[in-house]
């Protein structure tokens, strides 16, 4: 099944999908948070095609609303941390992405003008369906409606001025998300129950990242274990897994986003999102 987010004469609706992405059968629900509050989701979705309103050629918005928590994860593919010359880590880096930083799979990214090193970074991310305190892994499975995709693009000259990360990551109107959610059922997982599938990132038309999310440090359910046991975790959170090797200041020389550039990230099974970059007006950041 996959789900979105899309545009209607009465605002935001949360839609079942067409696999072709062509027809959306629109539910009540306006937020993912609130689709997910009813322990019948599942079946409320899967019965909808043969009774909902139905709308063609739908417009994809951002997954996310002013209430979505976005949590991300930093140094999590094995050859990305050896391309930046850092260790494994013991424990998961996290840091928070307000909602007010993304945008839709569509809509533009916008660069500031405070800096000159905005970076790519295709990443799978998930979406929980449940709370979560205290989970073990196997709940925390159980708990996942589905997988998405976020370019976590980043202001490195920001993000590297402290050891803490937040103003580099968050940006407004900088972090595609999208463009929709695909149930684990219908992607491909390894024997720990992670999904298993290519993501890949181009830019103007140049493939700079393809990798494996098989290549986690820490696999979704360690990941979602590791914030239920901290945070906790609630119905639309969304958890970003972190990229793989190919980021742009890793590049000889340091190689970074322009006005005029378009990016493509691809999850295999998911879809793509497509954003054009431009400067954000009035020069403001």
């Amino acid at each position: 099944m996959r789900l979105a987010r899309v545009l209607t004469d009465t605002g935001p609706r949360i839609a079942v999908m067409t696999e072709a992405g062509t027809r959306a059968t629109l539910l009540e629900a306006t937020r993912l948070a609130d689709l997910f509050k009813d322990d019948g989701w599942k079946h409320t979705a899967t019965s909808a095609p043969s009774n909902g309103e139905v709308i063609t050629d739908p417009v994809l918005l951002n997954l996310a609303d002013e209430t979505t928590r976005i949590f991300c994860v930093g140094h999590n593919y094995r050859r990305h941390i050896q391309e930046m010359g850092r260790p494994l880590p013991e424990h998961p880096t996290v840091f928070f992405k307000m909602s007010t930083a993304t945008i839709g799979p569509t809509d533009d990214i916008l660069l500031p003008a405070s800096s000159a090193a905005m970076d790519w970074e295709v990443e799978l991310a998930v979406v929980v369906a449940d709370d979560l305190h205290d989970a073990p892994e196997d709940r925390c499975r159980q708990a996942i409606a589905g997988y998405t995709l976020i370019n976590d693009v980043t202001a490195r000259d920001w993000q590297h001025r402290t050891s803490q990360w937040f103003t580099g990551k968050n940006f407004e109107r900088t972090t595609p998300l999208g463009p929709v959610i695909v149930t684990p059922d219908e992607l491909p997982q390894d024997h720990t129950g992670h999904v298993d599938i290519e993501i890949s990132c181009e830019v103007n038309g140049i493939t700079r990242q393809r990798a494996r999310t098989g290549d986690l440090v820490f696999p979704v359910p360690s990941l979602l274990g590791y914030l239920s046991r901290s945070v906790g975790l609630r119905p639309g959170d969304i958890v970003a897994t972190g990229t793989p090797a190919g980021v742009g200041a890793a590049m000889n020389p340091p190689t970074f986003l322009q006005p005029g550039d378009t990016v493509r990230t691809d999850a295999a099974g998911i879809g793509a999102c497509v954003n054009h970059c431009r400067r954000r007006p009035g020069g403001t950041s």
